[in-house]
């Protein structure tokens, strides 16, 4: 028992000499370390931005349904090939800028060989230290019987989001959704369709797969057929892209126009479209609040009056609104004639419904429609 305890005792003293030896390293070792500098700053490394080119993404050729054919793997089928112009400068100078290089994304899932392919431009992004600017715009004429008119379109710079406000999926009107991913990443791509009546449930239209420099092309009535007012949201995760709709029209057997819808202005309370052609025979004249309606002739037509309207929508001049919020909106449109921009501006007044782009009309009734 005694022999025991001794090896305790013994075992309980070596202990507290190991703690001590221990501690004293730590304090030597601390008294041995330099002392720090107040004011020491972390190391740092100088990094100079370089610019990035610019791109920018023009539209191919135009585009028809396929055949009706079961073994048919294609989206579409290209019909002629567009032109494309552009140019570059230096910000500040007045001499052009570098050369424009011009390269091609490739549409696997569109018929018609080359054609059919985009085409990316793309400038150094700055020149001695100056920023650079790029445009260009791409421009076709068909002469097909069911595909025949002038579209054209400016080329677009790759982004995550973009607003398609246009087009049509009713009766005689075809619209395809054209997304071009010119970046070395591949893209995600969620597409949100309103319509007339509000939010549109479109089974296929989240998760759409662009592969690195390529290009999708889909039917838009296959994802929300019979609207006669769409609009597109679209939001891509990777690669950024850049969307447009291409929309074409058949009246009865015969070619009734076609064009290209480029994305439009980010939703505001305030936008302004310069530049519209208003034809005289496009729709009547609608009276502005407080003041007496137009007189009408003879035919019970007021001035400016189309001999049958409201029976082809798309001959008429409309303008095209899309409320993405959660609320109505009060939403007043003026327009400034050309020949009097002072003059006073006469608004009337519609309240589209909730998220969905309704056709409000105006009294000289400006367009942000197709064809």
């Amino acid at each position: 028992m005694a022999r025991r305890d001794a090896v305790r005792i013994a075992t309980r003293v070596t202990t507290g000499i190991a703690g001590v030896a221990v501690l004293g390293v730590v304090v030597a070792g601390a008294l041995l370390l330099p002392p720090s500098t107040v004011g020491d700053s972390a190391p740092s490394v100088l990094v100079t931005p370089v610019a990035t080119d610019q791109l920018r993404v023009c539209a191919g050729a135009l585009l028809r349904p396929p055949e009706a054919d079961a073994s048919s793997t294609t989206t579409a089928v290209a019909v002629g090939s567009a032109a494309v112009t552009s140019g570059s400068a230096v910000a500040g100078e007045a001499a052009g800028g570098p050369g424009v290089r011009t390269s091609r994304i490739p549409a696997p899932d569109v018929q018609g060989g080359d054609s059919s392919q985009a085409s990316v431009l793309a400038v150094a992004g700055d020149v001695d230290g100056e920023p650079t600017d790029l445009a260009g715009a791409a421009s076709e004429i068909a002469g097909e019987s069911d595909l025949a008119g002038l579209a054209a379109v400016p080329c677009a710079e790759p982004t995550a989001e973009s607003w398609l406000v246009g087009g049509a999926t009713t009766t005689g009107r075809t619209t395809f959704v054209v997304l071009d991913n010119p970046s070395g990443v591949a893209s995600t791509v969620d597409l949100a369709i309103a319509g007339e009546e509000g939010p549109v449930s479109a089974p296929g239209a989240s998760g759409i797969s662009v592969p690195a420099g390529s290009r999708r092309v889909l039917s838009l009535a296959g994802l929300a057929p019979d609207l006669a007012s769409p609009a597109v949201h679209v939001q891509s995760r990777g690669g950024q892209v850049v969307a447009r709709l291409e929309q074409s029209t058949v009246r009865g057997l015969l070619a009734g126009g076609v064009d290209w819808i480029g994305p439009a202005a980010a939703p505001a309370t305030r936008l302004t479209m310069t530049g519209l052609r208003i034809d005289s025979a496009s729709a009547p004249v609608a009276p502005v609040e407080g003041e007496e309606a137009p007189a009408v002739d003879d035919g019970g037509s007021a001035p400016g009056a189309g001999s049958d309207p409201g029976t082809d929508p798309d001959r008429e001049t409309a303008v095209r609104i899309l409320v993405p919020g959660t609320e109505d909106a009060d939403v007043s449109v003026s327009v400034a004639p050309r020949t009097a921009p002072t003059a006073r501006a006469r608004p009337s007044r519609c309240r589209p419904t909730l998220a969905a782009p309704s056709t409000c009309p105006s009294p000289t009734s400006p367009t942000a429609a197709t064809p």
